[in-house]
């Protein structure tokens, strides 16, 4: 069972140049200020709630259909 990754995605070219996903293994922070498992959108600070899933699932739904979408 995968209990924590990050996970960075660089797209050359694109006005948005990378998305990272995050899956904190702390569960003490508060969840509504910093999700366990997050997106953020290029460099932002802001943390955006992702459902959890396992990496292979989660690569698939970026390549597959969130990525042809991301900067245009």
């Amino acid at each position: 069972m995968v209990k924590r990754f990050k996970f960075h995605l660089h797209l050359a070219g694109r006005s948005i140049n990378m998305i990272r996903i995050h899956l904190n293994q702390e569960m003490g922070r508060d969840p509504l200020t910093v999700p366990r498992c997050h997106f953020h959108i290029g460099d932002s600070k802001a943390h955006i709630p992702f459902p959890m899933m396992s990496p292979r699932l989660m690569l698939h739904l970026i390549c597959e259909h969130l990525e042809v979408d991301v900067g245009l």
